[in-house]
């Protein structure tokens, strides 16, 4: 789950699942089906086109990520644009070189 503030001061939460199939949305909440296939390893959320899309106002900022239990998880990082592999910093990059 990823609970952020938007521009109206509401607090937004938007779960992920993949046991999901539907999309659902309420005044607060918005939860969202994901599809991650074999051998997946980035995973990249847009959070300002998912409030506009959801809820239709802006993102502000997030107040809190939860992570459950049954998530393997490496990393997570905000940033203001998308960016290629190249550009992360060695450690941040799913491509990693070999020795």
């Amino acid at each position: 789950s990823i609970i952020f503030m938007d521009d109206i001061g509401l607090n937004r939460t938007v779960n992920f699942s993949t046991k999901r199939s539907l999309v659902t949305v309420d005044k607060t909440i918005c939860n969202l089906p994901i599809i991650i296939g074999e051998g997946w390893q980035f995973l990249c959320l847009d959070l300002c086109h998912i409030c506009t899309t959801a809820f239709g106002t802006n993102y502000s900022y997030t107040t809190e990520i939860q992570v459950h239990g049954t998530c393997r998880l490496s990393k997570v990082f905000f940033t203001l644009r998308q960016m290629s592999d190249i550009e992360l910093p060695q450690f941040l990059r799913v491509a990693q070189r070999e020795n």
